[in-house]
């Protein structure tokens, strides 16, 4: 909180009280400079004339008046840079140079009038110093005209066209967790990336695939998943899935609020960041940034742009303890040039506040957007506002299974349903918007072994679609599997079909070729990986053994 004049005239010395008192056309009468500093604080809470000096003041010392009303204080290296330079002297430079009458900057003007003092504070980025205006002066100060709030930005058009993503971040939580049933994964979380076997896999069935890690790493943080591997935990996991899509939404959002080990400053792509000497604090800029957002209304297309420049001017330093644009050791990526001074801020802090609205806002459904706009949707406006999240919302939705085991599912409807059908199937692409699984074999025999009888799947599967509906073909398939397991299996491979018998048996023979060769198939043809066809050729043309390509 600002300190009042007391504490702001502690370490001024006697001349400096006296420059102060001229600046209001009086002399000190005072003989020491405790006693000195007492009658000037005296004369200036008893001033009549303050705020019509104020008024009489040069525009730009004037506008930093109204800022530091508004804003309470404002950081030096802020203030100074839109308010100019606090020249430092020592007194007998001050006295030579007069710096209050040679051509004072607005801050000097206000220093020198004893309006605006500097004073160390912690608001919660570890202490810097401030500008602020003694609290006995702020008390005296009238405002010109009633305070009206001023909106971070300007409106935008309504769009015809715009992107909505606010449901996917529960539908893809959901896939995420049922991967994590059925598969190995060791991630070490961020900075390292996902396992790159497992996010080629995993990124074909997500909704928002490039959010692949966020939604890792919230839910490592929900406790939803834990140990290495990576699996899901029932006792927190089920609760989660049977949850509304309001409450996931919510518990997503407020987990990526308060994640410390997601940086989104390092998710800038174009940037290099080098160095271990720097560190910067992603909550605190991210809550910044989301209390400037809250007071966007909530139903209004805004200016991205605008926001940026609001941001700018308000709380430039948001990520930036102390206004230090030096220590940080971050490279453009396109011309390999340090991005260090204020002057790039538009590269790295702007970039970052449209980072965060584009990217994660919108991954989590908070914001839907439209080139250079944004708005809130219900979700986000409840995140942002700190207001009451909508009322839960699901729909009714009747899988359609075919009698070759196929299961389309809705992503927008049951949570855990889906994800206990995702765990018993293999997985194809999702098509018409709906999920697709496939009872095999493969995804029957892993069931199994985490101890999920036939029976129970079949009556999972009558639970979803009702006994009446569920294909007979199916069901007798499941049982039959049942009894006698595995009795068919197709395989993508490739034939090498060979001239004679003979050849076969050379080429089986070569130390470099056999490894390629599968299992035989007639006496002139034999299986190969379709992954190994380039090096098959490569291996059969350095024995002088030209191949065909037929397909």
């Amino acid at each position: 909180m600002p300190a009042d004049l007391q504490r702001a005239f502690v370490d001024y010395d006697f001349g400096l009280l006296r420059i102060i008192a001229s600046q209001w056309a009086y002399e000190l009468r005072a003989t020491t400079r405790n006693e000195a500093c007492e009658e000037l604080i005296q004369n200036l809470i008893n001033e009549p004339r303050l705020s019509e000096h104020v008024a009489t003041l040069p525009e730009l010392a004037q506008q930093a008046m109204a800022r530091l009303t508004h804003d309470q204080q404002l950081p030096v290296a802020h203030f100074t840079r839109a308010f100019g330079e606090l020249r430092a002297m020592g007194p007998a430079r001050r006295d030579r140079e007069q710096p209050w009458l040679n051509a004072p900057s607005a801050a000097e003007t206000l220093w020198y009038r004893g309006l605006i003092a500097r004073a160390f504070f912690d608001d919660g980025r570890g202490p810097q110093e401030f500008i602020f205006i003694p609290s006995e002066l702020v008390a005296r100060l009238t405002p010109a005209q009633p305070s009206v709030p001023v909106l971070p930005g300007i409106p935008a058009p309504a769009p015809d066209f715009w992107q909505t993503r606010e449901h996917f971040c529960a539908d893809d939580l959901t896939t995420l967790l049922a991967y994590l049933q059925i598969a190995t994964v060791n991630w070490q979380g961020p900075p390292h990336p996902f396992p790159a076997k497992h996010r080629a896999t995993l990124q074909r069935f997500l909704r928002v695939p490039e959010a692949l890690e966020l939604w890792a790493l919230l839910a490592e943080r929900l406790g939803l998943v834990s140990g290495t591997p990576l699996k899901p935990d029932p006792h927190q996991a089920r609760p989660f899935l049977e949850a509304s899509r309001s409450v996931q939404v919510q518990r997503l959002a407020e987990a990526w609020r308060e994640a410390l080990p997601w940086n989104d400053l390092r998710q800038l792509p174009g940037l290099i960041f080098e160095g271990k000497a720097w560190r910067n604090d992603p909550v605190i800029a991210r809550q910044i940034i989301l209390k400037t957002l809250g007071e966007v209304p909530a139903e209004t297309w805004w200016s991205l742009s605008s926001l940026v420049v609001a941001l700018k001017e308000r709380q430039p330093d948001f990520q930036r303890p102390a206004g230090d644009y030096d220590s940080w050791y971050i490279r453009s990526a396109e011309t390999n040039e340090y991005l260090r001074g204020f002057g790039h801020w538009e590269q790295v802090d702007g970039a970052l506040i449209k980072w965060i609205i584009l990217h994660p806002l919108s991954w989590l459904g908070l914001v839907e957007l439209a080139e250079d706009s944004f708005r809130f949707t219900a979700y986000g406006a409840a995140f942002v506002k700190s207001a009451e999240w909508p009322a839960p919302s699901e729909i009714s939705f009747t899988p359609e299974v075919t009698p070759e085991g196929v299961v389309r599912y809705a992503f927008a409807a049951s949570r855990y349903e889906r994800f206990q059908l995702a765990r018993l199937t293999d997985w194809s692409e999702p098509a018409d918007g709906l999920a697709v699984y496939r009872f095999t074999p493969a995804s029957l025999n892993r069931a199994v072994k985490q101890g999920v009888k036939i029976g129970a799947i079949l009556a999972f599967l009558q639970k979803l679609v009702g006994a009446e509906t569920l294909p007979p073909t199916l069901t007798g398939a499941l049982r039959r599997w049942e009894r006698v397991g595995s009795e068919a299996v197709l395989r993508d491979t490739l034939i090498l079909k060979l001239k004679t018998p003979d050849l076969l048996k050379t080429l089986q023979r070569t130390p470099a070729l056999k490894r390629y060769l599968g299992e035989v198939l007639g006496p002139t043809a034999v299986a190969v990986r379709r992954e190994d066809l380039p090096r098959l050729r490569e291996v059969l043309a350095e024995l002088g053994i030209l191949a065909d390509w037929v397909g």
